[in-house]
């Protein structure tokens, strides 16, 4: 008996100081379904989709200062999130010349607009 709880004490310990798991991981667990992160330098676009229709899509790039010559880093993306009651919430946003601004986008305008109407060649075209 005392040998046998002695084996099933080493295997706990040998497992758990292993990094292996000892209880199974859940099926439900969010997981990216897409994802495209290109970056040329001077431009870069990401995005990624959840399994559970979270999403951002960001592109920056340069862009000329409207009044000179000067080039000023440029943001534009949008994102979803599910929040712990279960209900999306979607926001717009930009960063540049005229510094940050966000913008509540209703997610019942935005039924995954910008990750399924425009095709990921189409994407990455954009970043060069």
């Amino acid at each position: 008996m005392r040998l046998g709880m002695l084996l099933a004490c080493c295997i706990t310990l040998a497992a758990s100081s292993l990094g292996l798991p000892l209880e199974k991981t859940s099926d439900d667990a969010v997981k990216v379904t897409k994802l495209i992160n290109r970056n040329n330098g001077d431009r870069y676009l990401l995005l990624y989709l959840l399994s559970d229709d979270q999403f951002r899509y960001e592109r920056g790039y340069f862009k000329k200062k409207s009044d000179s010559d000067e080039m000023i880093w440029t943001v534009i993306g949008r994102y979803r999130y599910r929040s712990p009651e279960g209900e999306f919430y979607s926001y717009k946003y930009s960063a540049g010349e005229n510094g940050f601004k966000q913008q509540v986008v209703n997610t019942s305008d935005d039924p995954l607009d910008v990750v399924n109407r425009i095709d990921p060649k189409a994407l990455a075209s954009l970043v060069g």
